[in-house]
């Protein structure tokens, strides 16, 4: 009861949501799905991150902690096009009508650009996980998902990787142009993780 009343409180100064470092805000696990021990994974963290913000400084700004972590397939060059694209466009449009606080989401890619092609990479995506530590990850997609979990199967929902909470959506590309049914699923799905 006295619980109910100080959350009331804070909501009524506009606090909405307050992170307990221990529950909200998880640590990386020492192992990611794949099997490669975090170690692993920091060692070589801090000189591809380095390199990868000397090669694309526009993923500067987007490794920060934040509440949400949101990803999909053609992120990174849509990150690189100021989501310009017409997935871009969606992506811009969903997260303005969630009119979520500024700084609330942040992006992070499951693919990088070597010599003009997307290639996968799961390490690079956990290393920004590592220092973005959100609340939860929107995946946008199967080919996403199966990047970031290789040994489970997409189904739409929340599942725990870890001690991370993932959030599987339909691709942004199976929205377009107009497929109502799925954007009506993703919005309801997006609008039970307001922070």
């Amino acid at each position: 009861m006295k619980n109910h009343f100080h959350a009331d409180r804070l909501r009524g100064l506009g606090i909405n949501h307050v992170l307990n470092k221990k529950k909200d805000i998880p640590e990386v696990s020492s192992k990611d799905p794949g099997g490669k021990s975090g170690a692993e994974i920091n060692c070589k963290s801090l000189n591809q991150i380095k390199s990868c913000q000397d090669d694309a400084a526009f993923l500067k700004k987007y490794l920060r902690p934040a509440y949400a972590l949101w990803t999909y397939y053609d992120l990174f060059e849509d990150l690189r096009l100021n989501f310009s694209s017409i997935q871009g466009l969606l992506v811009k449009e969903i997260q303005s009508r969630l009119a979520w606080p500024d700084k609330t989401i942040t992006f992070w890619p499951v693919t990088q650009k070597h010599q003009e092609l997307d290639s996968e990479d799961r390490d690079f995506f956990y290393q920004g996980l590592s220092i973005i530590k959100p609340v939860y990850i929107f995946c946008f997609g199967a080919d996403a998902y199966k990047i970031i979990t290789p040994n489970r199967s997409f189904v739409y929902g929340k599942t725990m990787l870890n001690d991370f909470s993932i959030l599987a959506l339909p691709s942004l590309e199976s929205m377009l142009p107009d497929n109502r049914i799925l954007k009506n699923l993703t919005w309801n799905l997006l609008k039970q993780f307001s922070p």
